[in-house]
């Protein structure tokens, strides 16, 4: 367990450097409520060898969505024709939010740990990098907006 949460806050650490490197506004609008994006989820190469290990699971999606409901956060990560891969749910501090709660591929949520964060690239384009672990498992989702 110790190497898996060594593992997990390295790969935080190595998301949030290259999201940093490229963000020059964070966050969602002032005054959203609802955001739809559409676009991918994309994984570098090296990440490959976590999936071999059994103890990570990487959302596939085309798009995402977020939206805003009181205090809570819903991050809803899908694909066509399967509806939602991966929902997170928490409470928003600026460009990041907390997660307290999974759902995935549409089951009830269910408590968890973790962190999402949202940036702009320079280009207009929004990232979303989420990672959760329930019960031992890590669920990641790195989704890009395409081009408009």
């Amino acid at each position: 367990m110790h190497d898996g949460v060594i593992c997990m806050i390295s790969f935080v650490s190595e998301i949030t450097s290259a999201l940093m490197t490229f963000v020059v506004a964070s966050g969602l609008p002032a005054g959203a409520e609802d955001m739809a994006l559409e676009g991918r989820c994309i994984y570098a190469p090296k990440y490959t060898e976590l999936l071999k290990r059994g103890d990570h699971s990487f959302a596939l999606c085309d798009s995402v969505s977020i939206k805003l409901r009181g205090e809570t956060t819903i991050i809803d990560f899908a694909r066509e024709g399967w509806g939602s891969s991966l929902q997170l749910r928490g409470t928003m501090d600026g460009s990041k939010m907390s997660v307290s709660e999974i759902s995935i591929r549409g089951h009830e949520p269910a408590p968890a740990r973790g962190e999402c964060r949202i940036a702009l690239r320079e280009n207009d384009r929004h990232i979303v990098t989420c990672l959760a672990q329930k019960r031992g498992i890590s669920f990641v989702a790195n989704f890009e907006q395409a081009w408009n």
